[in-house]
């Protein structure tokens, strides 16, 4: 499948990134994938994550923090294909039906849209693009995406409403997923501790280094 990606020329994203989209058609024998990007930390039963998405839906998924605080400004959703930012979903957490997504998104679909190369974000838009009438939302706390500086600091300025449910799901995170804000916000790209999910993950990759 990968070798027939033709055009791809993103220096940012580099090509594996692609590669969840052919989840569904590979592992085409299970029922459901849960697909979660290296920079997340899990703080729940994953078991129960399966019963999360209705059976009509082809993906479950959580809306991208911050084209969430932004979607008023519906200028922007001719950039990414989608008829609007509101629902735009981050692909760092990604719950296949697998049956489901095959039998409406096909494979061919998927090659054209990569080898178009026509987005910033290739595989989250293209998935935003074939799934938008087939997403199952889940709760901010399966895909918590930022950190207490772009919380308080910026989105509550920015748009109080969105701020005041995210600030909610922060009470009960279910996976933390380490997305860039601003320059050395990640915790492998700075030295102070600066919460308890920086400090879990420092804690658990000294634990995974000893194995």
């Amino acid at each position: 499948m990968v070798k027939q990606i033709k055009n791809y020329n993103n220096t940012r994203f580099p090509e594996v990134t692609l590669w969840r989209l052919f989840l569904p058609s590979y592992f085409n024998s299970y029922e459901n994938i849960l697909y979660l990007d290296n920079d997340t930390i899990i703080y729940d039963d994953v078991s129960d994550f399966f019963n999360l998405v209705s059976e009509e839906k082809v993906i479950g998924a959580v809306r991208d923090f911050y084209f969430s605080m932004i979607s008023d400004r519906e200028d922007s959703a001719k950039y990414f294909g989608v008829k609007t930012m509101k629902n735009y979903f981050n692909s760092g957490f990604l719950l296949f039906k697998v049956a489901k997504f095959n039998e409406l998104i096909s494979l061919e679909e998927i090659l054209e849209m990569i080898n178009e190369n026509k987005y910033i974000y290739l595989d989250q838009t293209i998935l935003n693009i074939l799934c938008e009438k087939y997403v199952h939302f889940l709760p901010y706390e399966y895909n918590y995406q930022k950190d207490d500086h772009w919380l308080f600091d910026w989105a509550k300025k920015i748009n109080s409403h969105k701020f005041s449910e995210i600030k909610k799901a922060r009470a009960n995170i279910k996976v933390r997923h380490f997305v860039e804000f601003e320059h050395h916000s990640l915790p492998w790209e700075h030295l102070l501790v600066q919460d308890q999910w920086e400090r879990d993950f420092w804690n658990y990759l000294c634990a995974i280094k000893t194995l």
